[in-house]
This record gives C-alpha cells, sequence and structure tokens, in this order.
C-alpha cells in the first residue's frame, strides 16, 4: 500500500485516553478538542495514536487505523470507540480489513502500521 501523497505518517502515541462511551468518539462532528489539543501539544508528530479508558488502540485524530499483525490486517473494532468511517467499511466489507481490539503493545510489534480515511485512502505511518 502506498499513500497517494507518497508522504509516511510520523506518529506518538495520545497522552491519556479517551472515553469509549463518549458519543462524540462515534459520530463525525466538529466538535474535536479531545482529538485537537493533545496533538497541538505534540509538534513532534503528524497524528496521534488514540486509546480508550481499557488501553485498547482506537483510531488517530483524522483517520482509522490498520496495523499488519500476523500476516493479517487488522483494524480496532466500532466497540473499542472509534468513528467507524466509510473507506474502513469498504475494506471490512470486501475481506481486505479484519476486527480485532489492538493493545498499545500490538501496534509496537505491527509489521506495518496504515492510517486509512476516504480522502487519503491508505497512510503508511
Amino acid at each position: 500500500m502506498s499513500s497517494q501523497s507518497g508522504k509516511v505518517w510520523k506518529l506518538g502515541l495520545a497522552p491519556g485516553p479517551l472515553d469509549s462511551q463518549s458519543p462524540w468518539v462515534y459520530h463525525k462532528t466538529a466538535h474535536r478538542v479531545f482529538y485537537e489539543q493533545p496533538l497541538r501539544d505534540r509538534q513532534d508528530c503528524d497524528d496521534l495514536i488514540f486509546f480508550n479508558e481499557s488501553g485498547e488502540i482506537t483510531e488517530s485524530s483524522i483517520a482509522n487505523l490498520v496495523g499488519l499483525l500476523g500476516g493479517q490486517k487488522v483494524t480496532p473494532p466500532r466497540s473499542s470507540g472509534i468513528l467507524a468511517g466509510t473507506f474502513r467499511g469498504e475494506l471490512l466489507a470486501c475481506g481486505e480489513i479484519v476486527e480485532q481490539r489492538l493493545s498499545k503493545q500490538d501496534i509496537v510489534l505491527a509489521k506495518e502500521i496504515y492510517l486509512i480515511n476516504s480522502v487519503q485512502k491508505w497512510m503508511p505511518a
């Protein structure tokens, strides 16, 4: 997979968890301060990987996350507290990716990491 721009995104880990029960993480709205403020505080990163109160990886501030683990492309389930993006839905429907709960350790061990969204498609990180 290659990005449309050729850019490889530099990711960092968010400083604290998101509330997986908050309605704001499941719906696309203009209320995004819980993503924007931590990212402003990390000028060394292009984006951050967020996680929930159980330590499960959720998404980035602009995209869903996919990791290559054990030869399989996996993405966190909606129940972890994510906005279920349309491109993610397409990839799940055609079997290109599968849902799996992801820990911070899983991301460290992933052979590849991608951010995905309907605008930029696959963004290597």
